[in-house]
């Protein structure tokens, strides 16, 4: 279990589609999903092409990507 503070870097990823607050992801077993910018480490610098994101750990216990 991750601490609420450390982060988890979804190994296989790229961003696929981006908005202002979220960031269309494709994930290494081929599934997308949306993640809300806030939950991206380094959210703000994240654009289409971008690989391996990392989302902060809270958030990913929360959606079941651990």
């Amino acid at each position: 279990m991750l601490r609420p503070d450390e982060s988890y870097e979804l190994n296989g990823s790229v961003a696929i589609r981006t908005t202002p607050k979220a960031v269309l992801v494709r994930l290494d077993d081929l599934t997308e999903r949306w993640i809300p910018r806030s939950a991206c480490v380094d959210g703000d610098d994240i654009e289409e092409g971008t690989e391996d994101i990392s989302v902060h750990a809270w958030w990913a216990e929360q959606e079941g990507v651990l």
